[in-house]
C-alpha cells in the first residue's frame, strides 16, 4: 500500500553488498550510506525474506543494518493494513451493533461496500462511508481509528490498494455474518 519505498540506510555502502548481501535493483549512494527504493510491498517482502538469516556462522553487521531498516519500512506498510482492519470492524460494528430503527443492516452494509468501491478519492470515499450509515447515527462519535490518515495521505500510500483492501475486509465480515 505504500507508494515508492525508499530506505536511507547510514554507515552501508555499495560496496558492502556481496554474494551473502544482494543490492535491491534500485540501490544508490549517498554521502553517508546507501538509499534503496522498491516500488510496492510485494517487492520489498520479497527483499526482507532474502535477508532471513541462513543459519550463518558469524553475524553480518551490515545485513542486520539493513534488514533492520527493511523491517521499519515493513511495520509502516503494516500499520496501514492495521487501521484498516481495525476501521473495518469499527464500521461493521457500528452497524450492527447501533440502535437503530430499521431491520435491514445487511443492506446498510452493502450499500456501504458499493459505495466504497464507487469512491475515486479518499474524500469521496469518506462521503460515500457516512452516507451509508447516516440513518443509524454519527459515525463519527465512534471513529477513534487512524485510517484517514492513511487513505487521505496519497502522496506515501496508494489509495486505490487501501480502499480495495478495505472493501476486502469488509466483504470478509460480511461473509462471517452469513456464515
Amino acid at each position: 500500500m505504500i507508494k515508492d519505498i525508499i530506505i536511507e540506510i547510514e554507515g552501508v555502502y555499495i560496496t558492502d553488498f556481496n554474494t551473502k548481501l544482494i543490492k535491491p535493483p534500485f540501490t544508490e549512494a549517498t554521502d553517508d550510506g546507501i538509499s534503496m527504493m522498491f516500488t510496492d510491498i510485494d517487492e520489498l517482502k520479497s527483499y526482507h525474506e532474502s535477508l532471513l538469516p541462513a543459519d550463518e556462522e558469524q553475524p553480518n553487521e551490515i545485513k542486520s543494518k539493513v534488514a533492520a531498516a527493511v523491517k521499519k519500512a515493513l511495520r509502516s506498510n503494516k500499520n496501514a493494513l492495521d487501521a484498516t482492519r481495525t476501521y473495518a470492524e469499527s464500521l461493521f460494528s457500528f452497524i450492527f451493533n447501533a440502535d437503530a430503527h430499521r431491520k435491514d443492516r445487511l443492506m446498510i452494509l452493502d450499500t456501504l461496500i458499493a459505495d466504497v468501491q464507487e469512491s475515486g478519492s479518499s474524500l469521496e470515499m469518506q462521503k460515500a462511508i457516512i452516507d451509508a450509515t447516516f440513518e443509524l447515527g454519527d459515525l463519527s462519535k465512534n471513529d477513534k481509528s487512524k485510517f484517514f490518515e492513511f487513505a487521505h495521505n496519497e502522496v506515501d500510500y496508494y489509495f486505490e490498494k487501501i480502499k480495495a483492501e478495505l472493501v476486502k475486509e469488509l466483504t470478509d465480515l460480511r461473509k462471517g455474518l452469513l456464515s
